[in-house]
């Protein structure tokens, strides 16, 4: 994490001009790079580049509006938000804002998961799941809080977590 601002510029597919042919990333792999960028105080940039009659590829239009529904989920952990120690461990990313600190686990695409481990030390008085907006059980031990999910949860990106 830097206290400074800085950017990554990156490519939806693997050029950064126009390829008829280019392979594009998947919304798992863009979006767990967003979380990776933001949570170390960064901003991410993302190039798509034009057809040559200027039009967006379908493709690059398609991954771009699946991640505009995310972030109209789950933009209040990204969005406004600052560095937030430990940052990054154990597959778990965090960002805060002036009232809440986030936790995004990174999901195994195919895992199911009745608990997690957020590895976070600071005091906790409340838990929000944010892919279903339920508050969820935890308890505190001395690796970090661990979470019970209110049922067996699949998310291909990352379960989100809005902790006061």
């Amino acid at each position: 994490a830097m206290d400074i601002p800085w950017e990554s510029c990156i490519t939806v597919g693997e050029s950064f001009d126009y390829r008829y042919d280019d392979t594009y990333k998947d919304l798992r792999t863009i979006l767990h790079l967003l979380i990776d960028v933001v949570c170390k105080g960064g901003n991410l940039a993302l190039n798509i580049s034009p057809q040559p009659d200027g039009r967006m590829p379908k493709q690059g239009m398609a991954i771009m509006k699946d991640i505009g529904a995310w972030m109209k989920k789950y933009g209040e952990a990204i969005y406004k938000t600052r560095i937030c120690d430990p940052y990054k461990k154990d597959g778990v990313a965090f960002t805060k804002n002036d009232k809440n600190i986030f936790a995004f686990v990174l999901t195994e695409e195919k895992k199911e998961y009745s608990e997690v481990l957020i590895p976070y030390q600071e005091k906790v008085t409340d838990i929000v799941l944010m892919n279903t907006g339920e508050k969820v059980g935890f308890d505190i031990t001395s690796e970090g809080i661990r979470v019970k999910l209110p049922k067996e949860q699949r998310d291909k990106i990352a379960l989100v977590f809005k902790m006061r």
